[in-house]
């Protein structure tokens, strides 16, 4: 009997931490995949490639991401959370910003309005920058 229960304490467990991650985004409009990715240095306006934003996502108040083309103001999510498929970004523990997890698998569309730069913040290291890159899906 303990055996069973310990089993639905995982299952149900692991449905809420996987449903806290995705929550913040659930209503922002996805990109099908990004056509481009914008080179580490370039940038546009007030958005750097690799820079952390605080994006206005539809429905949605202010949520951390990163930027991956200014141009085209594609993000990638970040969370406080880690969890499958996250990326844990080790430069930014000791950051402003604080440890996050990025979820190459969660990109989205916005507009540069919609993206606030975090006052003091450094862009995420190239090495960082290039390991999301690779685990975004095409």
């Amino acid at each position: 009997m303990g055996a069973i229960l310990d089993f639905l304490l995982d299952v149900f467990f692991t449905d809420d931490v996987v449903e806290g991650l995705f929550q913040r985004f659930r209503r922002a409009k996805p990109a099908k995949g990004p056509k481009k990715i914008g080179a580490y240095d370039d940038g546009a306006g007030s958005l750097i490639t690799g820079q952390i934003v605080e994006a206005r996502l539809k429905g949605h108040g202010k949520t951390k991401a990163l930027v991956l083309d200014p141009h085209a103001v594609s993000l990638v999510a970040l969370t406080d959370h880690p969890g499958p498929g996250a990326f844990e970004l080790a430069s930014l523990a000791a950051t402003k910003v604080g440890r996050l997890y990025a979820l190459p698998s969660v990109v989205y569309k916005a507009s540069d309005s919609m993206c606030k730069p975090i006052r003091g913040q450094k862009r995420l290291p190239k090495a960082d920058f290039e390991r999301v890159v690779e685990l975004i899906p095409n």
